[in-house]
């Protein structure tokens, strides 16, 4: 186990003592390099204009969420959970796809997401690049860049050219929301779990250095004067300041990524414990705080049949997880943890690299359809106790780190840390309680020897009453904590969810799991032992059998489930239930004179809110509070809501609405009660897309006689700056090469015959989970398919080398046409020793020879219309449209003409044979304002076939399918894609791979959730067709 200090409770104070003035000596921040006060560091914490802060924040990437106006509702659900920062990586290759033009606009809007998280009130880290790995394609590089010579993400030239553009407008951005610019951003991190370790040299160590170099040259150079912070991946000491053989590259502040979880296929399966972060954080970079840029908030998935879902990765980092692990954070010592990921989102079009599908929900707490899971509850109950014990949190040391100092069962272990900073003898403490073997599943029970103003303790007191932790729980013991302006807990073994001041009101809200027994001693302004209760209120006494010291009241509390006993006085309130009875809580932040709702630094002003399923945001003026939030319109009775406020407030409003008198009643100064919501939610109209009709088409004319190929692209490349060599065969043909790195390729390669071809053998590069198809002119010749099974990596298959026979009578005389069909699941990601080039792993075609032939085929190359530089659609971007010859011609957009097309239905085979189909429909659809519903298209979970489908919604890709692999069939399609109010078009794009053909048995539009209340307009950016030079 890791020790900081191995103490007995007989030597706390002579510790406390010593760790005083090794902590007095810290106190003064260490100012970042570029002098700002604005920002500052310390080894106990980050300071934000002039306050300590708790860094606790959610990673949300705006570009996976192709709706901006919804971006708002991601946002304020986090601040709604107790969030204070968000984290984002920024999108390189969908910026800055073209040379020499760089596009913010649409789901790009970098500058439009922050000022969004300003207006909510959340500390933002800017997390720009250049590269940012993210289970992206090319971990975000452009696919134009994998074809420069030199290394990328290294000095050379070429490379540090690439970037410039992008990171200097990115960077722009960056400057002018700084927090000293008056805006919310206060970290920036430089590149992505980099390393310049001299094992890896590729490129070597000195190179890798003066990368690391340049980009900070260029952020001080563009005004950042923000701490820049790095992310590695591994206890490498990377980039941290001193720690290398070179100074150069270092970074203001050093970071460490933990994922400590194993495989979501066994969910249930908890990986051993972390034990030496805090020894390696001493080791690394003990004057500054313990940073972690990535903490495990869910995991990725593969594709292929063996895959476990998303639900299952849910449960692995479900609410015990983040009980155990994020309380376990404070335990180590560290003081600003970013969750990664909190809200996945989509990796819609070809964003994903060949690891992940199209579902980025990665398990985490807000679903991948904005909806709330029960992670969500839990990360509440963390970041409400953190808002309310802030102070306490960031200026904390870590006293004890044992089992035997501190309880009576060496199954049971426990952290202590204490606020150092306030005078000996009112030194508030946090004494973190898990159990020693975390992923036990079995209920321990211990009594715990605490340290307080009033003296040494083992509690509970109570006898027959114990801390009791059944399985994977965690529990925070707190004492001598402020509660108010003038209250306190000596100590609680219940967890603290909420303490602060409401108008002249000290407010405590504890909880506990149902079933189990909690003790508290209180010295609550009002609250007595004669003190009355209301709600549930048969488990709680205040006549204990222990005596209390002078001037604080004890009670015990045994919670039965989803119930509260609230105590309510003129100068405070005292509430305390199960924790499931917190769900419905929420304490938001009223904005102060500033008009924003940064804590501490804005404003210290909460309200507590009961009875919604979420409260977006809450502000008072005058006599007036006024309400954001949504109810949950499943039953027909309406949603209580209580109010806690000042005492002068009477009167409120709700998403808009002002209630009137007669709707609200005051049950005390300021504590209000009404209703809202109620009545059966409203039906919403889907269209049934099994029996609609479609229209359909043919899309492979290449494989047509006669097809005209003279505006393809020559493939005749004979060298390459791509590090993989081609196999065999005169020509490179790697797409990306001739400017086509996403989605679908097809390539024609024309041979005059003599009659004694007997086959092609072809290697064809597309990354796990590709498919290809071969045709030898009209004539199939077979199918080909990349594996991968959840990343593992005995049955990844990449490239595949196959020989495909002619068959009789498929040869021409004179002229003959090979075709090849591949999919590009994406570029790869960066290994985990950083092997840079592996990004450069190629696409297309590695090695080609014609059997019998006395000469070779001559290539043509087709991918995405316009290639890099010139595609046609902007608004959507590059990552949306494929090689397909419907793409091409834009027949997935809205308006295009399908009138002269063949009507068909999905009760008919849509391919009896290999080929490309499309299907375009349209219906309308009418859901009221007011509600957030919810919908996603849905796919068997396997086909009958083997075959893919890309399909668009109003002219956005927002999947694959891939019958015969999996494991996604639901895709989330959210509102602002689908137009909620008018027509909408949807159109499949079917590839049968095989002769095996295709058909879809079953494709529904469903409504998976309807919510009442707040998310607004909602606009929709759907350009529809406009004429192309298609070929």
């Amino acid at each position: 186990m890791r020790l900081l200090l191995y103490l007995t409770l007989g030597v706390s104070l002579l510790a406390q003592q010593v760790l005083s003035i090794s902590t007095a000596q810290s106190l003064k921040p260490r100012q970042q390099n570029s002098g700002t006060t604005e920002v500052q560091w310390d080894s106990d914490s980050f300071i934000i204009q002039g306050q300590r802060l708790y860094g606790w924040s959610a990673e949300f990437h705006f570009w996976r969420l192709p709706a901006p106006d919804l971006w708002r509702d991601i946002l304020q659900k986090l601040k709604a959970a107790g969030f204070n920062g968000v984290s984002c990586y920024v999108h390189w290759g969908a910026t800055n796809p073209s040379e020499g033009r760089v596009e913010w606009d649409g789901y790009r809007d970098f500058e439009l997401w922050i000022q969004m998280a300003h207006e909510v009130g959340l500390w933002v880290v800017a997390r720009h690049g250049p590269y940012i790995n993210g289970e992206t394609s090319a971990g975000g590089i452009p696919g134009r860049v994998t074809n420069i010579a030199g290394f990328l993400r290294s000095n050379d030239s070429d490379y540090y050219e690439s970037y410039q553009d992008y990171y200097r407008s990115a960077t722009d951005i960056i400057r002018r929301y700084q927090v000293t610019e008056g805006g919310p951003i206060v970290l920036v991190q430089v590149d992505n779990e980099y390393t310049n370790n001299t094992n890896f040299a590729t490129p070597n160590p000195v190179t890798k250095n003066q990368y690391m170099q340049a980009l900070e040259d260029i952020l001080r150079e563009m005004g950042i004067v923000l701490p820049l912070t790095s992310n590695d991946s591994y206890q490498g000491q990377n980039f941290a300041p001193g720690r290398g053989n070179l100074t150069i590259g270092d970074v203001d502040v050093y970071g460490l990524d933990s994922y400590p979880q194993g495989s979501c296929a066994t969910p249930d399966l908890w990986s051993t414990f972390p034990i030496d972060n805090w020894n390696y954080h001493l080791a690394t970079n003990p004057t500054q705080p313990l940073l972690y840029p990535e903490f495990q908030g869910g995991s990725f998935l593969g594709w292929g049949p063996n895959s476990p879902q998303y639900t299952e990765c849910n449960v692995l980092t479900g609410s015990n997880f983040e009980q155990v692990y994020y309380l376990n954070q404070f335990a180590t010592g560290v003081k600003w943890n970013n969750i990664y990921m909190t809200f996945g989102g989509t990796s819609w079009g070809f964003f994903p690299f060949p690891g992940v599908y199209t579902s980025y929900d990665y398990g985490a707490a807000i679903a991948e359809d904005r909806s709330l899971t029960g992670k969500w509850n839990e990360l509440k109950n963390i970041g409400t106790f953190i808002q309310s014990v802030q102070q306490d949190l960031s200026r904390s040391t870590i006293i004890g780190n044992n089992s035997v100092a501190y309880t009576d069962n060496p199954n049971v272990f426990v952290t202590e840390l204490r606020n150092l900073f306030e005078p000996v003898g009112r030194r508030p403490a946090i004494y973190v309680v898990r159990q020693t073997e975390t992923s036990s599943n079995t209920t321990v029970q211990a009594k715990l020897r605490i340290s307080t103003s009033a003296g040494n303790f083992t509690v509970p007191q109570t006898a027959n009453m114990n801390i009791e932790l059944v399985g994977r729980q965690s529990r925070a013991v707190i004492t001598d904590h402020s509660v108010g302006e003038d209250s306190s807990v000596l100590y609680s073994t219940a967890s603290l969810f909420y303490s602060g001041s409401i108008g002249g009101r000290d407010v405590l809200v504890l909880h506990g799991p149902s079933g189990q027994s909690f003790e508290a001693v209180v010295n609550l302004r009002g609250f007595d032992a004669s003190s009355s209760f209301t709600g549930e209120k048969s488990s709680v006494s205040t006549q204990p059998s222990f005596k209390a010291p002078p001037g604080f009241t004890p009670l015990t509390f045994s919670p039965s489930e989803g119930q509260m006993a609230i105590s309510i006085s003129d100068t405070s309130i005292l509430i305390i239930g199960d924790t499931d009875s917190m769900t419905p809580v929420f304490a938001p932040i009223i904005p102060g004179a500033d008009d924003k709702a940064y804590w501490l630094t804005s404003t210290n002003q909460t309200v507590l809110v009961h009875g919604p399923a979420l409260v977006r945001n809450a502000t008072i003026s005058g006599e007036t509070i006024e309400l954001w939030g949504d109810t949950n319109p499943s039953s027909s009775s309406a949603t209580q809501v209580t109010v806690y406020a000042p005492e002068d407030v009477t009167s409120v409003s709700w998403n808009g609405k002002f209630l009137s008198n007669t709707s609200v009643q005051r049950l005390a100064a300021g504590i209000l009660q009404f209703s809202v919501g109620g009545g059966v939610a409203p039906k919403i109209t889907v269209p049934d897309l099994s029996a609609a009709k479609w229209k359909i088409s043919d899309s492979l004319p290449e494989i047509g006689s006669g097809y005209d190929d003279s505006k393809w692209v020559v493939a005749d490349r004979v060298n390459s700056t791509n590090p993989f060599f081609k196999y065999y065969g005169e020509n490179y043909l790697y797409a990306c090469e001739y400017g086509f790195c996403e989605g679908p390729v097809l390539w024609r390669g024309h041979f005059n015959s003599t009659g004694h071809e007997t086959a092609v053998n072809l290697s064809i590069t597309g990354g796990r989970g590709f498919a290809g198809s071969v045709w030898l002119n009209d004539v199939f010749l077979g199918a080909t398919y990349g594996n991968s099974s959840n990343n593992n990596g005995n049955v990844i298959v990449e490239t595949t080398n196959q020989t495909y026979a002619f068959p009789d009578g498929s040869l021409a005389r004179g002229g003959n046409v090979i075709t090849v069909l591949h999919d590009n699941m994406g570029m790869e990601e960066a290994q985990a020793n950083q092997f840079t080039e592996w990004l450069k792993t190629p696409r297309g075609i590695q090695g080609y020879f014609l059997l019998g032939g006395t000469s070779q085929p001559q290539w043509k190359v087709q991918g995405k219309l316009g290639g890099f530089q010139s595609f046609p659609d902007r608004v959507r971007g590059i990552m949306n449209e494929g090689g397909f010859f419907g793409d091409r011609a834009g027949w997935h957009l809205p308006g295009f003409d399908d009138s002269k097309w063949n009507t068909t239905s999905l009760a008919q085979p849509i391919l009896q044979g290999a080929g490309v189909r499309y299907l375009r429909t349209t219906f309308d659809l009418d859901v009221p304002a007011g509600y957030d519903v919810k919908m996603s298209l849905n796919f068997p979970p396997y086909g009958s076939g083997s075959y893919r489908v890309f399909f668009y919604v109003n002219g956005w890709n927002m999947g694959r399918y891939v019958a015969n692999l999996g494991p996604q069939s639901r895709f989330v399609v959210p509102q602002g894609i689908l137009n909620y109010s008018g027509v909408n078009t949807l159109v499949l794009a079917v590839w049968a791979t095989s002769n095996d053909g295709a058909r879809i048995d079953s494709l529904d539009l469903t409504v998976d959730s309807i919510m009442e209340g707040g998310i607004g307009h909602v606009a929709t950016n759907n350009p529809g067709w406009a004429k192309r030079d298609s070929f």
